[in-house]
C-alpha cells in the first residue's frame, strides 16, 4: 500500500474496498474478464507495442532510461516474465492526481517534476519473472514477487497481493483491477485499470485505515513506537484491530493509556512487532516456530495448521493450496489468530490479529478484572 503519491480519491477507494472485505461484506459488482486474442505468438514487448490500450504506458517506458532497459527484456525469449500493464486511462489518472496534488501544495508554477511519475520504482513493481499464464493462476491472498527491491526490506523483492472478489473480480493490492490478460510466447501481459502504487511504510499504512486501526495508532503514538513503525526494516507487525483492543476491557485500557501504564503499553506494542520478516507462505512452510520481538527477550509463538486446503477438489494449482484462507495461523497457543494476512508495506508486512497479546513481563501489573 502506498499513500504518498496517491490522491485523496484513490486512497478513499482503496480504504472503502478494504473495509468492506474486513467486515465480511460482499461486493456485488462483477466485471467479466475478456481474453485478448491473437497474441500467443508475440512477445510481451510486441503486445505492449501493438495493443492500443497500452500506448501511454509504452510512452512512459520509451521516454525513460529505466524503461528502455525493460523494453529490451520484454522481447527476450530465454526467460519468462509477467507484466501488469496500466491502460491509457490509468496513466492519465495518475498524471492528473500528481498535477492536482502539486497545485494543492501550492506549486502553481510549472516544474517538470510536478507531473512526472517516479518510474525508478514504478516500472519494476509492475514486473515479475514468475510465469503466470492467465487469470486462472491467480487466487485470493496470493503474493507475487516483483522485480522491485526495497532497501527497507533488507534489499528483498517487494510483493503484490492478489484479492479475488465474488469469485471473479481480481484486484492487485486491493486497488488495481485486472481488466484483461494476454498470453505471450515469453510470458503474459495483464491489463490493469490503475498504476500500482509502491507500498508505503507500516506507520502510514495503518494510519490510512482509522476505522480498523485507530486504537493501535494512538497506542503507538503514546508509547513512542511510531518511529519504529516508520523506520524499522524488515519487520512483521502483528497489529490488533480496534475490536481486539475492546476485548482487553475498560479497566485495563484505562490503566495502559494512563501515565502509570505507559511503559507497560510500550512493552505490549513492542511484543507485537517481530524483528523478522514473515509472510504467510513462509509460515505455512515452517509450521511451528518462534519470532523474536522488540520486547527484550519475549518471543511470539506461531502455529500453522490446515483449515481446508490440501484436500479441496476445487483447488486447481499447487500454489493455491497455500492460499491463506486454507490455513489457520494461531499466535501464542491460539490466544489470537491472524484474521487478515500479508498487508504489504515498504518496510515490512502487516498481519492483523483478533486479540491483543500480553507479554509475561506485563501480565502481573495489569488490573485483575476488566
Amino acid at each position: 500500500m502506498m499513500f504518498s503519491s496517491l490522491s485523496i480519491t484513490a486512497t478513499v477507494t482503496n480504504l472503502v474496498v478494504l473495509i468492506l472485505l474486513l467486515a465480511n461484506y460482499s461486493v456485488a459488482i462483477q466485471f467479466p474478464l475478456t481474453k485478448s486474442e491473437n497474441f500467443q505468438d508475440k512477445s510481451v514487448g510486441e503486445i505492449l507495442r501493438e495493443d492500443t490500450r497500452l500506448q501511454k504506458f509504452l510512452s512512459l517506458l520509451e521516454n525513460s532510461d529505466e524503461g528502455k532497459g525493460f523494453l529490451d527484456d520484454f522481447d527476450r525469449e530465454d526467460r519468462k516474465l509477467t507484466l501488469f500493464a496500466p491502460n491509457n486511462e490509468a496513466v492519465d489518472d495518475i498524471k492528473k492526481h500528481l498535477r492536482e496534488e502539486s497545485q494543492r501544495l501550492g506549486r502553481y508554477f510549472y516544474h517538470p517534476m510536478d507531473h512526472d511519475i517516479d518510474t525508478s520504482k514504478i516500472f519494476p513493481y509492475h514486473i515479475t519473472h514468475r510465469d503466470i499464464p492467465n487469470t486462472d493462476h491467480l487466487f485470493n491472498g496470493q503474493l507475487i514477487q516483483t522485480q522491485l527491491r526495497e532497501r527497507d526490506l533488507h534489499d528483498q523483492h517487494q510483493f503484490i497481493r492478489v484479492f479475488k472478489l465474488q469469485d471473479q473480480d481480481l484486484y492487485l493490492n486491493m486497488y488495481a483491477r485486472i481488466l484483461d490478460s494476454a498470453p505471450a510466447k515469453n510470458g503474459a501481459v495483464f491489463i490493469i485499470d490503475r498504476v500500482l502504487n509502491v507500498p508505503e511504510n507500516i506507520w502510514k499504512s495503518i494510519n490510512s485505515l482509522p476505522t480498523q486501526f485507530s486504537t493501535s495508532v494512538v497506542a503507538a503514538e503514546r508509547a513512542g513506537l511510531a518511529k519504529e513503525l516508520k523506520n524499522g526494516k524488515g519487520v512483521t507487525f502483528f497489529v490488533p484491530d480496534n475490536d481486539a483492543w475492546k476485548k482487553v476491557g475498560y479497566k485495563t485500557l484505562y490503566y495502559l493509556f494512563s501515565d502509570e501504564g505507559k511503559e507497560d503499553l510500550k512493552k505490549i506494542l513492542k511484543y507485537h512487532v517481530a524483528t523478522e520478516l514473515k509472510y504467510t507462505p513462509e509460515m505455512i512452510q515452517d509450521k511451528n516456530f518462534k519470532l523474536p520481538t522488540l520486547n527484550e527477550d519475549e518471543q511470539l509463538t506461531i502455529n500453522v495448521r490446515e483449515y481446508r486446503g490440501v484436500g479441496r477438489k476445487d483447488v486447481n494449482y499447487e500454489d493455491e493450496k497455500n492460499a491463506p484462507e486454507n490455513w489457520i495461523f494461531s499466535v501464542n497457543d491460539e490466544q489470537a489468530v491472524i484474521q487478515w494476512s500479508d498487508g504489504i508495506a515498504k518496510n515490512g508486512v502487516l498481519q492483523v490479529v483478533n486479540n491483543v497479546q500480553i507479554p509475561d513481563n506485563v501480565k502481573d501489573r495489569l488490573p485483575k478484572s476488566a
